[in-house]
């Protein structure tokens, strides 16, 4: 079952999980959206990115928390590894 299929049944909540759960924040799908280990903390998102996601993900109702889905997929592959000399 690819990571896509397993997203679709995640319900977005407040807190850490696990992801036989079924439930998730915002940055765990992250994780599982793009291939990396059920963590709230992707190495493929930027660390501020995800601090902020992660508080407003507990800071924001059941149901406003189900308007981040737009913004799992925008999250990741924003890490900037290496630092180009101007």
């Amino acid at each position: 079952m690819d990571a896509l299929t397993n997203v679709k049944t995640v319900q977005l909540v407040a807190g850490a999980h696990s992801p036989a759960e079924g439930k998730a924040c915002v940055m765990e799908v992250v994780s599982m959206l793009y291939g990396e280990p059920f963590s709230d903390a992707p190495a493929c998102a930027c660390p501020v990115l995800s601090a902020f996601a992660r508080r407003f993900n507990d800071w924001l109702t059941d149901e406003e928390r189900q308007l981040l889905w737009p913004f799992t997929l925008r999250l990741g592959n924003t890490c900037v590894r290496r630092v180009s000399a101007l």
